[in-house]
Order: C-alpha cells, then structure tokens, then sequence
C-alpha cells in the first residue's frame, strides 16, 4: 500500500530501482550455478527487470511519483556525469531508462522524461543503452512505437554500433562479469580491481560464503586483458591504479577508494615494488602502499603464518598466488599444483578457468577461511568491522 506522502513514494520507486540492480547482481550470479539461466546475455537480465518495473509501476496515479523519481535521479547523474566512475554513471542512467520508458506508456500523459534521458552525453552511443531502448519499445509496445525510433534515429545507431551490441548478444554474463564491459554494476564507495578475472570470482564468492551470503561494500573488477600477453594482468593492474591516479588530478572519481590486489608472485612483487616512492608510501609494512595524496592502494596478497616457506625475499622465489589461500589437499584434488625444487613450495600450474567455474559452487566458508587475510587488510583501509565465520 503505498503511503499518501509524495516524498515517500518516490523513494520507493528510487529502492525498488536499487533492487532492480541487486536482483542483475544475484541472477547473474545464478548464472554460474543453475543451467536454466547458464545462457542469459547481460541485455537479457537488464530487460526482464525492466518489465518487472513496467509492470509494477505503469500505472496513472503513480505519473508524478514517477517524475519525481526520474527528476531528483537526474540531479544525482547531474554531480557525476562528468566526473563519476562510467560503472556509476550507467547505474543511473539505467534507472532513468526505466523511469522514462515506463512514462512512455499509452497509460500517460505525453511527457519529455525519455527525450530528457536520451539528450543526455553519450546515451545513445552505448550499445546497451540502444538495445534497451529497441527491445524495450516492443516489450511495451506503445502507439508511437515507431514514431520513437524513428525520432531517434536508432536503426542508423543500431548499424553503426554493430560490433559493440554483436558483443552483448554473443557473450553470455559468464564473460562480461567481473569485467569493465559489465554493463551494470552497484553503486558502491570502494572498488576492487584485480590481475585475473579468477581473482575476482574467488573474492566475490569467499566474502558471501564468509559472511552468510551478505553483499560486499565493494565492487571487484578484472584488469586482465585477454589479447596481452607480455605483462599478463599484472601490468594492466599497475598501469589500471596510475591511470585513475591521473584521472582523480582532472577531478574525477574524488569519493572513491580504490584498491589495487597484486599476487605475491614474482610479477606481483615486481609491480607492487615498482610504485614511486614519491608518490606512494607505507599503509602496512610489507602488504599494502598507499598513494600520498589520493585514496589509491596497492596491496600484495599477506601470506598466513602457516604457510610462510612462501614468504621469500628474492623476487624469483616468489610463488605466492591468490589459489594458495585453499587448502593444498583441496587445490591437488583439483590438479592446480606443481611441486617445485624449494621445500614444501607449490607453484599454481591447472586450468584456472575450469577452478574458478567450480569455486562459484562452493559456500562452505571452511573453504575460504585463509581470504580472511586479504579482507582484513580491505576492512582496515576502509575502516569497516566485519565478522567472518
């Protein structure tokens, strides 16, 4: 029953959108465990919650509510469209899509929300954006359906973007997830980003399966780039953490936390060492560097005390993966293990790939208690107190 106060129902439209986007989250996780949704497509995900919205909310005596919604999200996107995280930007712009696309229902008055949204910078030029509004029209199928795209222009901008949405339509949530062409992600202060995308799934999982299933107050991204290979993802993360350095001096991403997860391997250490001392310096001795003037970390995995033979000091006896945090009999039934010359050393030699795909199965936290290690240096940077099991 929705409260008689404007202000109130209009932020219950603005949380039923946040759920929209909670929801993207858990199919996409479901994705990776259940066949039945094994094939969704980030545009599929994206366009059933949209009609989820349409259908709950298309209706006259929520016409204002809606603009009032659609308006102070506007002033939201206003603060950070040029400035903000491009994740964040679509995040809301994807909520005024819903909002708008909605009013252009034949239940409304003809209003100007949509034309509004689409005005906006670079809306039409994303590949999502222009799926979204194709598909969106037909699954609503309003009386001036064509007049819209034909207003827009979109089978021009469908043709020249051809190659971005054949993208979107080939690859299935199990690629773009964990990636910067993850279409849309939680707004959130903190943002993770890792070598390899396998990092991302293992954190992601051993944080939910560490804390009763609850959503993390950070975002993890891959920085790996699959068509490098000189450098791997470990060049791309350093080269990832200097570049938003230099986008925060022309003012963008100032509310964010960044931090930046190097293996404790010889590459790892060779990047983590590589940050200049006169722009970094010490948070905690030996596992993360923080830059002097900016929310930016670099941190290289903490290796636990029970498995300190991995804790050398030349660079090219370091072994020390993220996979080294499951236990070793778990990691050899798993054949990820090769023994190396050093005593009691295992070097990560198996199929990541095929690792990572199992571990999205796994919620026993007795799995994941070693990520405990990493978390904990997250938690201090960013002064939270969470309880792990």
């Amino acid at each position: 029953m929705w409260l008689t106060d404007s202000n109130l129902r209009k932020e219950g439209v603005i949380k039923s959108l946040e759920l929209l986007i909670k929801a993207d989250q858990d199919v996409k996780r479901l994705s990776s465990t259940l066949p039945i949704f094994k094939n969704l497509r980030d545009a599929d995900i994206a366009l059933m919650n949209f009609f989820w919205f349409f259908n709950h909310f298309n209706s006259k005596t929520l016409e204002d509510t809606l603009k009032l919604a659609f308006d102070d999200l506007s002033q939201e996107l206003d603060k950070i469209e040029n400035t903000g995280l491009p994740s964040d930007i679509v995040n809301l712009k994807y909520k005024l899509f819903c909002i708008g696309a909605t009013l252009s229902s034949d239940k409304f008055d003809k209003n100007d929300k949509l034309d509004l949204f689409y005005s906006r910078k670079n809306t039409l030029s994303n590949p999502i954006f222009a799926l979204l509004f194709d598909n969106g029209l037909d699954i609503i199928d309003p009386k001036n359906k064509n007049e819209l795209k034909s207003r827009y222009k979109l089978k021009n901008r469908l043709q020249k973007m051809q190659k971005g949405i054949r993208y979107y339509l080939e690859n299935g949530v199990d690629v773009t997830r964990f990636t910067s062409l993850e279409t849309i992600k939680p707004i959130k202060d903190v943002e993770i980003y890792t070598e390899g995308k396998t990092d991302a799934v293992y954190l992601m999982q051993a944080f939910k399966a560490l804390t009763g299933n609850t959503e993390p107050y950070w975002n993890v991204e891959s920085c790996e780039i699959k068509t490098k290979k000189e450098g791997g993802g470990t060049h791309e993360l350093a080269k990832t953490l200097n570049g938003i350095a230099e986008e925060m001096d022309n003012g963008k991403y100032q509310n964010k936390t960044i931090l930046g997860i190097f293996d404790n391997d010889a590459s790892g250490f060779q990047e983590f060492n590589g940050f200049k001392s006169e722009d970094f310096e010490i948070f905690k001795a030996g596992v993360a560097k923080k830059h002097k003037t900016k929310n930016i970390y670099a941190i290289i995995l903490p290796i636990p005390n029970e498995l300190s033979k991995y804790n050398k000091d030349k660079q090219e006896f370091k072994f020390f993966e993220i996979e080294h945090y499951f236990e070793k009999e778990f990691l050899e039934e798993n054949k990820m293990l090769t023994k190396l010359e050093i005593d009691g050393v295992y070097e990560i030699t198996g199929n990541k790939a095929n690792f990572a795909d199992k571990i999205k199965k796994i919620n026993e936290p007795q799995v994941f208690k070693r990520f405990e290690n990493i978390f904990f240096v997250f938690d201090e940077i960013n002064k939270k107190e969470i309880v792990y099991f």
